[in-house]
């Protein structure tokens, strides 16, 4: 968000409520953004909508553009896609609102297809981040003075001799699980 130049006010759609969708999410509430989340996984917008979302849409039963336009009509000023996947990227230019900026963070080796035209008619800025903003000394801040809520990000806490399990189990309740910690003891 730092890269994107948020400002208090605008709105984000924020496409994937993981970890990394969640902790976006706390970061533009806190700095007065109008949030929307969109996911497939109800545990998932379930705490989307306790960390703060403003609007939250089930991708299985509700179709995303439509409900962006319903809440949103101009677009959004930022988007971000934090599922990662190359084809939800491409679609995320749909959503953003004229001079708008898109944020891709995802490491999806395949290439992106959409036309140059569409950045080039809205005036998009693309960015890419990767989280190495030096930022980290302020995000340590914010969690010091319990700015952001990680405690309910973590599903599970498994010691590191149970890592092999911790795999296992995240990897099979993927619709359940948002973050498993390992502790190293």
């Amino acid at each position: 968000l730092y890269r994107a130049g948020l400002e208090s006010g605008e709105n984000v759609l924020i496409i994937g409520a993981g970890t990394i969708g969640l902790s976006i999410l706390q970061v533009a509430k806190m700095k007065g953004a109008v949030v929307m989340v969109s996911d497939v996984i109800p545990q998932k917008l379930a705490l989307a909508e306790e960390l703060g979302a403003d609007v939250v849409v089930d991708n299985r039963g509700k179709d995303l553009e439509a409900s962006a336009k319903e809440h949103f009509p101009f677009g959004f000023d930022v988007v971000i896609d934090a599922v990662g996947i190359t084809p939800l990227f491409a679609e995320s230019l749909n959503y953003a609102a004229p001079c708008a900026r898109v944020m891709c963070i995802g490491f999806d080796g395949r290439p992106a297809e959409f036309p140059p035209a569409m950045i080039t008619r809205k005036e998009l800025s693309i960015i890419g981040s990767r989280m190495n903003n030096r930022r980290f000394p302020e995000v340590m801040e914010w969690f010091n003075q319990d700015l952001l809520n990680t405690g309910s990000m973590i599903t599970k806490r498994k010691k590191i001799d149970e890592i092999q399990e911790a795999f296992e189990e995240t990897l099979s309740d993927s619709a359940g699980s948002v973050k498993t910690l390992i502790l190293f003891d």
